[in-house]
């Protein structure tokens, strides 16, 4: 008999054990340093083919979440990946469109859509106005 409830119980904690979250998202899963954002039509005051090296500044994808952030504090976004498709939509409801915070980064729609290009050191996310272009850390 003690034996019977030991065997249950060690069966119960393996079970339990493998029912964790997993991320189905692939190589865009992690942590992104931004080497570089390119505006490729103009937008705002800012003129077609601008392109601007920001310090500091990372992405961070896990799961169904990308944040966003660098010295400033960091910024939550809901996401959706189409693996297949290549896309990848974000929504930052925390900001507004032409928030600072989210212009550093290329966004200029809310929700965005990203086309992605990814292998498992650099990260492309491009729209129809910016190419933002990572590496991984």
């Amino acid at each position: 008999m003690k034996k019977a409830i030991i065997l249950v119980m060690a069966v119960t904690m393996i079970m339990l054990a493998g029912c964790r979250r997993a991320s189905h998202n692939g190589l865009i899963d992690g942590n992104w340093r931004v080497l570089s954002v390119e505006w490729t039509q103009p937008y705002l005051n800012i003129p077609a083919d601008t392109v601007i090296y920001p310090e500091d500044k990372w992405i961070a994808i896990n799961l169904e979440l990308m944040e966003i952030g660098g010295p400033t504090p960091w910024n939550p976004g809901i996401m959706n990946y189409d693996k297949e498709g290549r896309k990848l939509v974000v929504e930052f409801p925390n900001n507004k469109v032409g928030d600072a915070t989210l212009t550093t980064f290329g966004i200029w729609e809310n929700p965005v859509t990203f086309e992605v290009t990814v292998n498992r050191k650099k990260l492309i996310l491009q729209t129809s106005k910016s190419i933002v272009t990572c590496e991984r850390f």
